[in-house]
């Protein structure tokens, strides 16, 4: 099992639980160095640091953002979540998502649906997405479950579909560049898109500046990640990993348990990168 995780989320976003208790469950599961990458925000990760008790936390954040229409999300490595870039960013980020959740209420009210807006306020939430929606459908008794609110309702064909527009990739890039972060194409084999556009977008990443290419989570196979090695290596790009983590209740995506990334020398892992590097000498 790894002994990193670069790919978590806490209830500051979609996650479950507090960035105190995914310290413990990190740290309970022999886990020396984590990243919170939470949707659109870093307001975890002084919560996060204050439970560390000796694990090294990775400044991370997760950007929703648009390359050809398609909704991709790129992971901030080591950013410095207070700099200008990044938090000017962030914060158009999170007015999206405000925008969006307003547009939301607003068809499920013609649905007869209300008490969305009132069910948000109470939680503990700095990035609303369309999982919090679904689960008020879910607690309210309109929908069966999570992946029925999203067929019926919140997906592309969903009665209340409001896609949001999101920065562009290259925004996403320069902002972690700008902070003095490693941008990272995150679970680059979830995106519904072709082979052939895979090859684009990772081609328009890295002559955009992008750095990473996160080549192993949950539930890949041996062949996507040897297609998702090959691209790394043609572009010059470093190899990542994490689980994608949410919630302790999705017993195929916890902390720490991702395929390593076998480095046998023939890719590069994030360690290598010049800021690793010299993140890991001031550390030692």
């Amino acid at each position: 099992m790894p002994f990193f995780d670069f790919h978590t989320h806490s209830h500051f976003s979609d996650g479950e639980h507090s960035p105190q208790h995914l310290a413990k469950i990190a740290l309970e599961a022999g886990i020396k160095q984590l990243a919170l990458t939470d949707h659109d925000c870093v307001d975890g990760l002084p919560e996060l640091k204050s439970n560390a008790l000796g694990l090294e936390v990775i400044n991370g954040v997760e950007i929703s953002s648009t390359w050809q229409n398609t909704e991709i999300h790129i992971l901030g490595l080591l950013i410095d979540p207070g700099h200008k870039a990044i938090s000017e960013l962030l914060e158009n980020q999170q007015h999206l998502r405000r925008e969006r959740i307003e547009r939301i209420h607003q068809k499920l009210c013609k649905l007869g649906i209300s008490g969305l807006l009132e069910y948000l306020e109470n939680l503990n939430c700095k990035a609303l997405t369309r999982t919090h929606v679904s689960n008020f459908l879910v607690s309210e008794g309109h929908s069966k479950n999570n992946q029925k609110a999203f067929k019926v309702f919140l997906g592309k064909k969903g009665k209340v579909y409001s896609p949001a527009n999101w920065c562009d990739l290259t925004e996403s890039v320069n902002a972690i560049a700008a902070s003095g972060g490693i941008a990272v194409i995150a679970h680059p084999s979830r995106y519904s898109i072709s082979s052939r556009a895979l090859n684009a977008l990772v081609k328009d990443f890295r002559n955009a500046g992008g750095e990473g290419l996160e080549i192993s989570y949950p539930n890949i196979d041996q062949a996507t990640r040897k297609n998702l090695k090959t691209l790394a290596i043609k572009n010059n790009l470093y190899c990542s990993g994490g689980s994608d983590f949410h919630s302790c209740s999705r017993t195929w995506a916890q902390i720490g348990k991702f395929p390593t990334l076998q480095d046998n020398g023939e890719i590069k892992t994030i360690f290598e990168h010049p800021s690793w590097k010299a993140r890991q000498n001031l550390h030692s």
